[in-house]
């Protein structure tokens, strides 16, 4: 017999381990009393038989009320406790032991046997040793008061001497199997515990969130399974929110993990707060949580409503500020809602609705709530399209590089940038504005970063080759800036294509500012000592600081064209590039104008001390080769406006 065959009969496997033990018991003692009421009941009729043939009445009643009694303990085992059940049933063991004693002493001890052993299996170790005293202590008793003799050779004149004797081995020997019982049953009760506690954290594991105690992937899955049907049998409207806490990894990068840990956990206790007592919360992973609203409405709207409603109370819960290393930080969340139930719907579409809605929130600006539409997963579908294609355009050399002269305001070339273009043999040219944020947020612009780079590199020897020294700008992404062993990879690149001080100008956004500080002015520091030059792309337009500007190892500023534009026309956009421009002059930085596309726009900032300028007025993006035999060319510089 193996362990699991003591462990009891229930529903929950999880049950508190006294509660096993005791329904195994429950068990046993039904099985013993059935037991024993058909082969007792046997014993007890044949035994009247007799009895009663030799005119042993009060035996002949003795085995008759054994039969009554153990059918009354079948009859009421649903009615009685299981105390008085055991206890009835022991007392019925020392009732036969002491009936038995002056006429069948043999007998009778059997019977006594029983009890303590009984008892070791139903109330423990303590009980069963009271039960060892008290039936030693009987048998001693009714020896001397039936003046029982017994044959015991040698001690046959001294009954005193063989009722102590026999009474001390029936402690020894009942003893011995009583207390190894007992034992035994602590044991497995011990041991069930250890079982219960080793499944439960299994069941832990399996179905709930480490870090935050919450429902995870899988067990959500179940709750929207069943919530989904349920929806479906009683035409109750619910919800699904796609919860994603924005910008969360900057606390890692800020503060390490264990900041990061401790954050999801009072973002978790904010979030239930805010729901109801049915509603499901649960952790999928990272930043992104998934709430479950059920039974809403049985009116559609209604029901949009109250998840509107609640959406609205979770992201606002996000904006309190939360206290992190002894700092007030404030954070908002992206939410995307769908409604059930829908026909065809299953749990997965569900949950892939939502986090469609949530990643539109995210496209919109973040921190706001978008209801799932139809048209999102198609756009959502092109958009992994473009993924994939994206993935594989650089192995079929799709991508390729395009050069944008840095003028004077005469025309004279000053310099260049390169810029990446995408070809694709079924979408045909595809804008940067597309395809670059998809690089970004898969990671594919560091390997799509690195190409460009080696082909800036490359550009530049060839401009060497032929006796010319123009500084190439090349964009830099804060994912490929930040990637481990980039400043060591540059140098390599620069000393494979020689490459000398001011040749290159690596242009990066005032993003990349929003990361570790020191560690970015430092990496910047060592990059420079190579012999490269930095520049602002797009300044004005992001995290503008005066502080960083003093900091930072910079060459140029890039004023963006949406100042440049209006410039000549627009007081404001006017007196935003004359604060760059006399700004730069003081800091002695180098200043390139953006979206230069017509003569009053070159004047203006001739005007006002512009170094250099690039656009359409000059020229526009050409391949690499295209370019460089434009550079032999005489300049002569007309307006050319957009196509």
């Amino acid at each position: 017999m193996t362990q699991s065959d003591f462990l009891p009969t229930v529903t929950d496997p999880l049950a508190a381990p006294e509660v096993r033990v005791a329904a195994w018991r429950e068990e046993l003692l039904g099985r013993i009393v059935k037991g024993t009421l058909v082969v007792g009941g046997i014993a007890c009729v044949i035994g009247a038989y007799f009895a009663a043939q030799a005119a042993l009445w009060h035996i002949s009643a003795l085995n008759i009320g054994v039969i009554v009694a153990l059918v009354a303990q079948v009859v009421w085992r649903h009615r009685l406790p299981f105390d008085v059940r055991v206890t009835a049933f022991l007392m019925l063991g020392l009732g036969l032991g002491t009936a038995f004693m002056r006429e069948a002493p043999t007998i009778a001890l059997l019977y006594l046997s029983t009890v303590p052993l009984l008892t070791a299996l139903f109330l423990g170790l303590r009980a069963s040793a009271f039960s060892l005293m008290f039936t030693t202590s009987l048998l001693f008793f009714m020896c001397w008061l039936f003046d029982l003799h017994w044959p015991i050779k040698g001690l046959e004149s001294s009954p005193w001497r063989q009722w102590f004797l026999m009474s001390t081995n029936f402690l020894i020997v009942n003893g011995i199997i009583t207390v190894s019982t007992a034992v035994l049953i602590r044991n497995l009760q011990r041991t069930t515990e250890e079982a219960i506690t080793a499944q439960t954290k299994l069941q832990q594991l399996a179905m709930f969130d480490v870090l935050t105690g919450l429902p995870n992937r899988r067990l959500l899955a179940d709750r929207l399974s069943n919530t989904l049907n349920q929806a479906l049998r009683t035409d109750m409207k619910g919800a699904v929110l796609f919860i994603d806490l924005d910008h969360f990894k900057n606390v890692n990068d800020t503060h390490g993990h264990a900041v990061g840990d401790n954050f999801l956990k009072m973002a978790a206790n904010r979030l239930v707060q805010v729901l109801r007592r049915g509603d499901t919360l649960a952790r999928l992973g990272g930043d992104e949580f998934v709430v479950l609203l059920a039974s809403l409405s049985a009116d559609a709207d209604t029901a949009a409503h109250s998840a509107q409603v609640t959406a609205d109370k979770l992201r606002a819960s996000m904006e309190v500020p939360f206290e992190i290393a002894d700092k007030a930080y404030s954070f908002s969340a992206s939410i995307g809602v769908a409604l059930f139930p829908k026909i065809g719907q299953t749990a997965d579409d569900l949950l892939r609705e939502a986090d469609t809605a949530m990643y539109s929130a995210k496209q919109s600006g973040r921190n706001r709530v978008v209801f799932f539409e139809a048209s999102m997963q198609i756009e959502l579908r092109q958009r992994l399209e473009l993924e994939n294609d994206l993935a594989q355009a650089l192995q079929k050399g799709e991508l390729s590089l395009a050069v944008q002269s840095l003028c004077k305001a005469g025309g004279a070339v000053s310099g260049a940038e390169v810029l990446l273009r995408w070809k694709h043999p079924v979408r045909g040219q595809v804008s940067p504005a597309d395809f670059i944020p998809v690089a970004e947020h898969t990671g594919l612009i560091v390997q799509i970063g690195d190409w460009v780079l080696q082909e800036a590199f490359a550009l530049v020897q060839q401009l060497h080759d032929q006796g010319r020294k123009l500084p190439i700008s090349v964009n830099i992404s804060p994912r490929q800036f930040y990637q481990s062993g980039f400043v060591e990879h540059v140098r390599m690149l620069m000393k494979r294509h020689s490459i000398g001080p001011g040749d290159v100008v690596f242009e990066v956004t005032e993003g990349l500012l929003i990361k570790d500080r020191d560690d970015t002015i430092a990496r910047m520091h060592e990059l420079v000592a190579l012999g490269l030059q930095f520049s602002i792309d797009d300044f004005g337009t992001g995290y503008s600081s005066l502080n960083y500007l003093r900091r930072l190892p910079l060459f140029e500023l890039k004023i963006d064209k949406s100042f440049v534009n209006d410039a000549t026309t627009d007081a404001a956009d006017a007196a935003i590039v004359r604060m760059i421009l006399s700004m730069a002059t003081e800091l002695k930085l180098k200043v390139v104008a953006e979206g230069v596309e017509t003569q009053a726009q070159v004047d203006f900032l001739a005007s006002h001390g512009c170094h250099s300028m690039q656009g359409y007025f000059y020229s526009r993006p050409q391949p690499v080769a295209a370019w460089l035999t434009a550079l032999s060319q005489p300049t002569a510089v007309q307006p050319i406006l957009p196509a």
